[in-house]
């Protein structure tokens, strides 16, 4: 072979070599562990979006991603909300559009304007053979998720849904949140699960086992949320020793006044001098207060305020108080606050009738 063949030769060998990296370059952009590969692209595209509509004060909006097409379900307020949704999508990731990367198209065909829930409340309840789900679901492809979840985790259960579509909902998450929940009550023996907000709460009674693992599942929940494990092992509360004898299962109204007596006996709520604001130490034992109002509000519940300062402070302490069980998840609709005529915070029970 002459040199100059051995040159040509060579030169191929380098094009060949130079074209292979070339492809490998590309299959790792397309297909590599980052963001920007093939595989994983949708799934960071819909965290940035998500991220720039809860920025935007619309983070209850659903988000799925079709490819570089986002999906947006659900329910806003008013117009211009509709038109804020479908820019801050298109615009998560860079400029938008076919030519600039990032969101190529927005498809906001399922989202409308309508009812926005104040407070977002949901819940699920085990009721005999029964599983109500009611209160607000941030879509209806959220709503048609949940009782997908519902049927998988109760599988012998008559689901009902009571469920309606309404905007609000804190966060992106509240979906994954909402179904977490119903997985957490089907782990007890009865049960329920509530969303208020940003808050949840895991109500009822189960075996040890079960129990701490809902506890240890929610001892952090996912930002923006908090959770609270109002459950009791065969009856008995494993985190107050105050409440040992008392059975809150099945919320009897003198079993929960003095399981309410025993606490505010021993864990005063203190509140802010010649105020009525809850001081830190009175927000600390306002905890124990919520996991039995979360257990025993089948009950109407009356918050009476500490007499000292006069009826009108009286009524704002307890109005206070009953603003942070609601916002805990304490059925509102069996609270009232009034002016009390003790030293200190006492908490009233009183049966409601069964519905004929």
């Amino acid at each position: 072979m002459s040199s100059f063949e051995a040159q040509e030769a060579s030169l191929k060998r380098m094009l060949w070599v130079g074209a292979i990296g070339a492809g490998l370059a590309a299959l790792a952009g397309m297909f590599g562990v980052h963001d920007g590969s093939v595989w994983r692209m949708p799934a960071a595209l819909e965290a940035r979006v998500q991220s720039a509509l809860e920025a935007a004060g619309l983070g209850g909006v659903d988000v799925a991603m079709d490819g570089q097409r986002a999906l947006l379900r659900g329910v806003v307020p008013d117009q211009a909300s509709l038109a804020l949704a479908s820019e801050t999508a298109l615009h998560a990731a860079g400029l938008g559009g076919p030519w600039a990367g990032g969101v190529t198209h927005v498809d906001a065909a399922d989202l409308s304007v309508g009812e926005v829930a104040r407070p977002f409340a949901w819940s699920v309840s085990r009721q005999g053979e029964r599983l109500i789900l009611s209160g607000a679901a941030p879509s209806d492809a959220a709503r048609a998720e949940l009782l997908a979840v519902a049927a998988t985790q109760f599988p012998n259960a008559e689901i009902v849904d009571q469920m309606r579509t309404a905007g609000g909902a804190p966060a992106p998450n509240w979906r994954a949140m909402a179904g977490n929940v119903i997985r957490a009550v089907a782990y007890l023996q009865q049960g329920e699960g509530r969303i208020t907000d940003r808050e949840i709460a895991i109500i009822g009674d189960g075996p040890y086992d079960a129990v701490r693992r809902i506890r240890t599942d929610y001892a952090a929940a996912p930002a923006p949320f908090r959770a609270r494990v109002a459950a009791s092992v065969d009856g008995l509360d494993i985190v107050y020793p105050e409440l040992q004898g008392l059975d809150l299962r099945d919320a009897e109204p003198n079993a929960c006044a003095q399981a309410f007596t025993r606490l505010l006996d021993g864990a005063r709520v203190t509140f802010d001098a010649g105020s009525p604001a809850l001081s830190a130490q009175g927000r600390a034992s306002l905890e124990s207060i919520i996991s039995v109002a979360l257990r025993c509000d089948r009950n109407r519940l009356t918050v009476l305020g500490p007499a000292e300062g006069g009826a009108e402070l009286s009524r704002a302490r307890a109005s206070n108080v009953l603003a942070a069980l609601s916002a805990a998840g304490v059925m509102p609709g069996r609270l009232q606050a009034a002016a009390g005529s003790g030293r200190t915070l006492a908490i009233a029970v009183d049966a409601v009738e069964a519905q004929p």
